[in-house]
């Protein structure tokens, strides 16, 4: 977790640090998996590192694909999703979890009586940091989209939201 997220934090169950670091890779590392229609129960295991992934898609294809360039992959698909939403009307405060999650407290396991609330906006500005996104609109910031070869959605997010 120290090495990937920047936190040993992150890959602890009560840790906040690297959260938002290590939620932008599962997802995707996730929205790859979805992609080639692999099992989500496996990649988050077994194969949780990309470079399993390229080695099943090279076998299967014989095109042999880099780890970032698979990741690039699952970036560019969640940008993509993220600027249907804006286009769809989402703002920042859509970039939440339930009243229930946010306010009680947890009744069992390692996190037991842990209210997730107030390390939320912490964990979220880590992760929107991380995505590029503009804490205050929620937009990709310049060049985000355009870097991910999505500069057509750029210029479609920007005339609906203005």
């Amino acid at each position: 977790a120290e090495v990937m997220f920047g936190s040993a934090d992150a890959g602890s169950p009560k840790g906040v640090k690297g959260k938002g670091r290590l939620i932008k890779w599962s997802e995707e590392q996730r929205a790859l998996a979805d992609s080639l229609e692999m099992c989500k129960f496996i990649v988050r295991t077994s194969l949780i590192y990309p470079r399993w992934t390229g080695e099943f898609l090279a076998a299967v294809t014989g095109v042999e694909i880099s780890d970032d360039d698979l990741m690039k992959t699952g970036e560019r698909i969640v940008n993509l999703e993220r600027g249907f939403n804006l286009r769809q009307g989402l703002i920042p405060s859509d970039d939440t979890l339930s009243k229930r999650f946010m306010e009680e407290a947890v009744p069992d396991g390692p996190k037991k009586g842990y209210v997730f609330g107030p390390d939320f906006q912490i964990m979220l500005a880590e992760y929107y940091e991380a995505r590029g996104w503009d804490m205050e609109t929620g937009l990709p910031r310049h060049g985000v989209f355009e870097g991910l070869g999505l500069a057509d959605v750029a210029e479609d997010v920007n005339r609906v939201r203005g």
